[in-house]
């Protein structure tokens, strides 16, 4: 696909995804928007540098043999730039959690529970109206049964919400913040600070009026507005940062690697993240909206072996299917102590790629 027609693509992905959004996106020129500015940042941020990736170890299967087949037979290399399904749907997949958090701020903790034992309900009800169903088909030819319409907590907060919008501005507003902090989880967070102006630019252009950088923090600010850093803890735009990537990546079940030098607060932020969300006991409401964290904790090092990696994460999978209401997170810590040489992290393809829980890691090294 060439630029227009991917712009085109998207957009019509957006479209078609409006019945499972919480704001649906009505108007086409904003979905179109949506849909160049995700573009032009993945381009920004995926330069098509084959001979890095390949460096880096970064190529999977099928791109290393294009690329040695490219080679073989003296033909130009590909753009490796196409924003593929898994980009699209990491974003909009954060863009739902994030217009799921400004539908809560409606509701008081226990409506949110009473709308929760409301949907399990429906879903039960679901579950029994497709049983019936197919025992009908089975026992012959009859007219086929209605199926119940199930809805999600968010949907549920969807129809809630629009009756009465949340405060923070403009349904289209929450909508527009909703998709760029989406984007910066996405995109922006990862990229150097010249890039990070390149991004606020594409912004700009396409969205007039919208400064990335201010929602940005105004948004975090918000977010984090009744979190606990604990006594004598700066709260420093550092630490902000790795909380606000923390709880959003754990909670979508987003895969989330914090990368920075000793001291910059990657894992204290993850320690009091865990302080902070414990679901119904939290000590706030704003975060007694949310599941609580249960962490699996696993310390890296040169000697790690892929049966241990492959423990924790079977572990926090069992307590995430017994314990469906609280949110399992592995927290890998030192990821780039163990040898490459060992390949003891190859597991986490799999782990990452069907996801079960949540994962968290943080390295001093690239």
């Amino acid at each position: 696909l060439n630029k227009e027609q991917e712009t085109e693509y998207l957009g019509a992905m957006f479209a078609m995804a409006q019945s499972d959004l919480i704001f649906p996106l009505e108007e086409r020129a904003e979905m179109s928007s949506f849909a160049r500015i995700l573009h032009e940042v993945h381009q920004l941020v995926k330069k098509g540098d084959w001979e890095t990736a390949e460096r880096e170890r970064q190529l999977s299967d099928e791109d290393r043999a294009l690329l040695a087949q490219c080679r073989r037979e003296g033909k130009p290399l590909p753009d490796r730039r196409i924003l593929s399904q898994r980009d699209f749907q990491r974003t909009l997949r954060l863009m739902k959690f994030f217009q799921g958090h400004f539908g809560r701020r409606v509701f008081r903790p226990e409506q949110l529970e009473a709308m929760e034992r409301e949907v399990a309900r429906d879903a039960q009800e679901a579950e029994a109206d497709l049983a019936r169903r197919e025992a009908a088909q089975r026992d012959g030819p009859h007219a086929p049964l209605a199926m119940r319409p199930q809805l999600t907590l968010e949907k549920r907060l969807a129809q809630e919400a629009r009756k009465a919008p949340p405060p923070g501005g403009s349904v289209q507003q929450i909508r527009r913040d909703s998709f760029l902090l989406a984007l910066s989880m996405s995109y922006y967070f990862c990229l150097s600070d010249a890039e990070q102006r390149s991004v606020r630019a594409v912004v700009s252009r396409y969205l007039p009026g919208a400064d990335l950088g201010k929602i940005l923090a105004d948004q975090m600010d918000a977010f984090l507005a009744n979190f606990n850093y604990g006594k004598g803890i700066a709260q420093t735009w550092a630490i902000k940062e790795n909380v606000f990537v923390s709880i959003v990546c754990a909670l979508t079940r987003t895969p989330l690697i914090i990368q920075g030098p000793p001291g910059a607060s990657k894992t204290l932020s993850f320690e009091r993240v865990r302080e902070n969300l414990k679901g119904p006991y939290s000590a706030h409401d704003d975060w007694r909206r949310y599941p609580a964290l249960e962490a699996f904790i696993y310390q890296c090092s040169k000697a790690s072996r892929n049966e241990e990696v492959i423990a924790i994460f079977e572990r926090a999978a069992q307590a995430q299917r017994s314990s469906p209401r609280s949110c399992s997170c592995v927290f890998m810590d030192e990821a780039g102590l163990p040898e490459r040489s060992r390949d003891s992290l190859k597991v986490l393809h799999y782990q990452l790629d069907h996801p079960q829980c949540a994962f968290i890691a943080v390295t001093n090294v690239p």
